[in-house]
């Protein structure tokens, strides 16, 4: 049953590789490398551009890149070219890539494009190609779009960013790739984030180096990648958090996904890799890999009510997190934002409150999932036809802040993430803090006990993202089980930070309050924030 990989591509959402054909036949595959120029979609004010080119299987298919420039063009028609590569360098890896930081302009702002022109020859040619930003066979011409933004991302105090949920290159195989850990370490300062989480699929880290369906014994890849996220958190000052993204078997015997944080002890699971032809049950259930983690573990359900192609259904048995998987005591959160907030995230939030009124304490993160992909993402389209491209599943779009302190450690981040002191954003930051009557304060994902409370609200936003147009909290009533609105907060017209106090007295029961952001920029786009909840405790 060899062939059954190739059938892979007939799956949506897998990933522009082009040198896997089905029975020799495709009409994507030629003997290049995949190249690729990068830049994030964003930059923080002030900061030069990450430039990322990226050569994928010159080990097959060797070439010299002979030079490399990129022209940018700014909001106000300049052209400025900036040399990249001026010497002649062969590349013949698996992998290679290289990060060059391009500096715009002081002053300029707004949405720029670049177009990175390398000259490059194949062994044998007698002369160079010219690929301008990719050479992915049938894509159109199209060039790297950056936003310059004229204001930092809002945060709140001790507030810092992660994406929690990205693929680098230790996520290898027939399908499906991520983005040199060094290139993340480099390009996401500038995107104004300070960590990561490396959550690479638990049935490439234990294969074979450019194997999909060799295991190895000893865990090279598990291993190195846990090594280089701390060797490049020591040196580089941005934090990789190492875990992996575990394939388990719900309580329906169904493939769903676990990101596991901090996990020193690697968990197989292989059940939708389709390494085995139609063994589709991964090694551990949700209940098996919860139970056995490591104390200091995090575990959060990723993407849990994600609606799977049916394809993916079929094939490798894809599903959605039952009820019987979120009430397991080992779970820390759900990742319900992944990408974009779509149905998906919807339907998490609904699960997330169902959790919470039924007594459980579980905090949300986002993420976005992402396979090396800052500026768009390439996928296959028609199966060893075409490609097409989209922009779901950008690095650093979705975010959670942080609450880790000013300077944190990874320790700091993964004790901010065990406790739930962080909040989810596609645009404003926003935080809660609750003070009893003696005095005590507690923070998101914090518990008070007392009589009498006050709720302190913040809410902060940019021109970037656009006023805030309402601050919204919410109670939990934890014996009557039902949430119910509590304050809404209409800033006025503009408003770009709200900081405001509520008594809250005579509660009847036990509650819990989280609330919610939401904020609209002068091109219509909608963001949002919403904060893990503070549970209070009634007294007398």
């Amino acid at each position: 049953m060899d062939w059954f990989p190739s059938l892979l591509p007939f799956l949506p959402a897998l990933y522009a590789e082009t040198h896997y054909t089905l029975a020799g036949f495709s009409l994507i595959f030629r003997r290049w490398p995949e190249i690729l120029a990068d830049a994030p979609y964003r930059i923080e004010p002030g900061r030069a551009i990450p430039v990322l080119l990226l050569l994928r299987h010159a080990d097959r298919f060797p070439v010299t890149v002979e030079s490399a420039a990129a022209l940018l063009r700014g909001p106000d028609g300049r052209e400025i070219v900036f040399p990249l590569i001026e010497n002649s360098l062969r590349v013949d890896s698996r992998s290679w890539h290289r990060v060059i930081h391009v500096r715009p302009p002081d002053g300029m702002t707004g949405e720029v494009t670049i177009d990175v022109r390398l000259n490059v020859r194949r062994p044998r040619d007698a002369g160079s190609r010219t690929v301008v930003n990719r050479n992915l066979p049938g894509v159109k011409p199209m060039p790297l779009t950056v936003r310059l933004a004229e204001h930092a991302l809002p945060v709140s105090e001790d507030c810092r960013f992660a994406d929690l949920h990205c693929h680098s290159e230790y996520t290898d195989d027939q399908v499906e790739y991520g983005a040199p850990l060094d290139a993340v370490a480099e390009t996401a300062p500038a995107m104004g984030l300070s960590a990561a989480a490396v959550t690479d699929h638990s049935y490439d880290l234990d294969d074979l180096e450019g194997e999909f369906r060799v295991k190895d014994p000893g865990l090279t890849r598990w291993n190195r990648m846990r090594e280089r996220c701390a060797e490049i958190t020591r040196k580089s000052g941005f934090t990789l958090l190492p875990g992996e993204e575990l394939s388990a078997s719900n309580a329906r015997g169904r493939n769903v996904h676990l990101l596991l944080f901090n996990n020193r002890t690697f968990v197989p699971g292989a059940g939708d890799s389709a390494e085995r032809w139609f063994r589709t049950r991964s090694e551990r259930s949700v209940r098996e890999a919860l139970d056995g983690k490591d104390a200091d573990t995090l575990a959060f359900a990723a993407h849990p009510e994600h609606r799977f192609h049916f394809l993916q259904r079929f094939f490798l048995s894809r599903d959605s997190w039952t009820g019987e998987d979120y009430r397991h005591p080992g779970l820390t959160g759900m990742e319900i934002l992944n990408g974009v907030p779509d149905r998906g995230y919807l339907a998490g939030l609904r699960a997330w409150i169902r959790l919470l009124l039924e007594g459980r304490r579980l905090f949300v993160i986002a993420g976005n999932d992402g396979h090396g992909a800052f500026n768009r993402t390439f996928q296959i389209g028609l199966p060893w036809i075409s490609i097409r491209h989209s922009m779901r599943y950008l690095f650093g779009r979705c975010r959670t802040g942080v609450l880790a302190g000013a300077d944190p450690s990874t320790r700091d981040y993964l004790n901010a993430l065990a406790a739930g002191r962080c909040f989810i954003t596609t645009g404003p930051a926003m935080t809660l803090s609750v003070t009893n009557e003696k005095g005590e304060t507690a923070r998101l994902g914090q518990s008070l006990s007392g009589s009498r409370f006050d709720a302190t609200v913040e809410a902060v936003t940019s021109p970037e993202f656009g006023p805030l147009e309402y601050v919204k909290l919410w109670l939990g009533d934890l014996s009557g089980r039902r949430e119910v609105p509590w304050i809404e907060l209409k800033p006025e017209p503009g408003e770009i930070k709200v900081r405001k106090t509520f008594g809250m007295e005579n509660l009847k029961s036990d509650v819990y309050v989280r609330g919610l952001a939401v904020c609209r920029n002068a091109s219509g786009r909608t963001t949002f924030a919403l904060t893990n909840p503070i549970w209070l405790k009634r007294k007398g």
